[in-house]
């Protein structure tokens, strides 16, 4: 899945949402996370909690990189 923008508001529970199809499809989701200029802290804490389960990012930003803790996008 590609994101772009804002991950904040109604955004987070529609990433939630896409990723449980995923899921019940059998799919494995994975983000790519480039183009994400913002995320609130609901966002965060959903994102953070998606990369503790099943889901990989393939590329995010720098930003987004430092937000979730990792150590490189």
């Amino acid at each position: 899945m590609i994101l772009e923008g804002a991950l904040s508001g109604p955004w987070v529970d529609e990433l939630q949402r896409a990723v449980e199809r995923c899921r019940e499809a059998g799919l494995a989701a994975r983000l790519d996370l480039v183009a994400v200029q913002y995320v609130d802290a609901r966002g965060q804490h959903v994102l953070g909690q998606l990369l503790d389960g099943e889901v990989e990012i393939d590329a995010c930003s720098m930003f987004v990189a430092e937000l979730l803790g990792r150590n490189r996008p």
